[in-house]
Order: structure tokens, then sequence, then C-alpha cells
């Protein structure tokens, strides 16, 4: 068992966005369509660290859509641990330990979330599709205030989310992996 099936994710991308460097807090979130039901118990993004060794320790979440403004509404998940910046390497960087619930074809926000010292030298960036579909975008927020920007009305950040498969899948994983012996049938 274990947090080990992905559930949703979008795996381009081309661009990227500076992140951890404009002020003591940050915000940026990509918008996507819940593929289905699940709790979700790890999320990714594909970052790195463009300059330096920036101060700030950035937390994950998932937020529900005000489907009025077009933005994260209110938080439904938090990653219970933070990422440590330094000496970060480009690829996917893991936030663990999130429980949050979705319901399948419901529109959600990822979010990445850095709080503490700036310097303004040193940051990461994230990366993202720059043309998905309408459907998806790329916002931030650079005072922690809820003062959204786009970013790419079309684009998505790169992520991968991820639900427990629990006993029943961690059984189906083993047997799909061992090869199947069938008898003979004798006539």
């Amino acid at each position: 068992m274990g947090c080990d099936t992905i559930v949703d994710s979008q795996t381009g991308g081309g661009s990227t966005t500076s992140f951890a460097n404009f002020n003591s807090t940050e915000w940026i979130a990509t918008k996507f369509v819940a593929s289905e039901t699940a709790t979700i118990c790890q999320i990714e993004f594909w970052m790195q660290v463009n300059t330096g060794s920036p101060a700030q320790n950035p937390t994950a979440r998932i937020y529900s859509h005000d489907s009025g403004n077009d933005e994260p509404d209110v938080i439904i998940g938090t990653a219970s641990d933070t990422l440590d910046l330094t000496g970060m390497g480009t690829g996917y960087q893991t936030f663990v330990n999130v429980s949050a619930s979705i319901v399948a074809s419901t529109t959600y926000w990822l979010m990445i979330e850095a709080e503490g010292e700036f310097d303004g030298s040193h940051y990461a960036s994230i990366t993202y599709e720059t043309s998905i579909n309408s459907t998806h975008g790329v916002m931030r927020d650079d005072d922690g205030l809820g003062t959204w920007a786009e970013v790419s009305a079309t684009g998505q950040i790169k992520f991968r989310i991820y639900k427990d498969s629990g006993a029943v899948g961690a059984l189906l994983k083993l047997i799909q992996s061992k090869r199947r012996f069938e008898p003979a049938i004798f006539q």
C-alpha cells in the first residue's frame, strides 16, 4: 500500500514562471478538472532553482474553484510538509501527507505557496505548458492577499497528483506484475 497511483497529471512543459522571488508571500496556482473521485495523498510540481538558494519553504494545497471569479476559493487539502528549496535540482518536487477529497468532473486548483524571507535574487521556477485548452489556467498572487494575475489563460503547470490504491490496488498491481501460469486443459 502507499500513495502510488496517479489520479491526474499534466506532463508537458515549455515555459516557466519564477517563484519565491517577489515578496515574502507568493502563490502560484493551476486549474484542473478531476478525472475521478478520489482522496489525494500527494502532490508533485516540476520545479527548479534558477539562482542561489531561496530561503522560502513552500507547501502545496488543493483549493475548490470559485467559478464566478475563475480563481481558487477554499482550501480542501494541504500537504503536511514544506519543501526545502536549498540545493533542489530540476524535476518533480514532492509534497506528501495531503488529504483532499476530490470529485470526478469537478474543477479544482493546485497551488504552491511560499512564505518567509526573500532577497529577490535567489528564486525557483515552475514549468507549465502554455496551451492546453480554455478550461485550464495558471495564476499568480505575489502578495498573498488574493490579488490574482493571469500567467497563462490556456496553460497548466506540470503536475502529478496521487491517491492511495489501498490493499486491493496493491494486490492487483502485484498480480499484474507476476506472470500468470494457466494449466493446459486435459482432454
